[in-house]
């Protein structure tokens, strides 16, 4: 089974960080803190087509996606202290947790100076993973043109049914420049960033259960633009 995943690209800074030229990722500059709150707004999947133009001064133009219905389009999120989110686990290394109430959803990372690491989520006692060995989200400092590739391995839940999980992703800069994206409800103006770096990720896994006495071996793709 092969599956595309398409994030909606992102601005890759917290606050008020802002680039002149070709952007670099840092922990200072991209690391969740405690304390860092945000809004994640859900678009029409149907209408992202492309991923949009790699290099350098690209521009990409997600203006025209459009949120889904209101009920689930918006949701309120803040980092906090991994010890401190729902569904923490003494012993996993997790030093942040990305926590959206609603639905409850908790994502943990171990955050340096050097790397951002995730090392779990957790949505209930049958829904989450836990990573033995965590994935490397990010590797510091981190700009255009930089690639690294990290293996992982861990145990997932789905609807009552445990796996285990083991991996590898690749991830490269492929490009920088302007990114538009639509109004964050309740504004109506769309949102303009530059020095914009876009960060891609190719991930290649294997899960594998032991469901009613059969086992199976499933092995996935995602690829994720950020």
């Amino acid at each position: 089974m092969n599956k595309n995943l398409f994030l909606s690209i992102c601005l890759c800074t917290i606050g008020s960080v802002s680039f002149a030229q070709v952007p670099t990722l840092t922990a200072t500059n991209v690391a969740p803190s405690v304390h860092d709150t945000f809004i994640t707004v859900v678009a029409e999947e149907s209408l992202v087509t492309t991923a949009g133009p790699t290099g350098a001064s690209a521009y990409w133009d997600f203006s025209g996606l459009v949120t889904k219905a209101i009920a689930d389009s918006v949701s309120v999120g803040y980092v906090t202290w991994a010890a401190d989110a729902p569904g923490w686990v003494s012993g996993s290394g997790a030093t942040h947790a990305i926590v959206t109430p609603a639905p409850p959803v908790s994502n943990f990372y171990i955050v340096s100076s050097s790397k951002l690491s995730q090392t779990g989520l957790y949505k209930s006692i049958s829904d989450f993973a836990a990573y033995t060995d965590p994935v490397d989200v990010l590797q510091f400092p981190f700009t255009y043109g930089g690639t690294f590739t990290d293996a992982y391995a861990g145990v997932i839940g789905f609807m009552g049914t445990t796996a285990t999980e083991a991996g590898t992703i690749q991830t490269t800069a492929d490009g920088w420049g302007t990114l538009v994206l639509p109004p964050a409800p309740p504004s109506t103006t769309n949102r303009t960033y530059t020095g914009t770096l876009r960060v891609f990720s190719y991930q290649l896994f294997r899960d594998s259960a032991n469901i009613f006495g059969t086992p199976i071996v499933q092995t996935d793709t995602i690829r994720t633009y950020t």
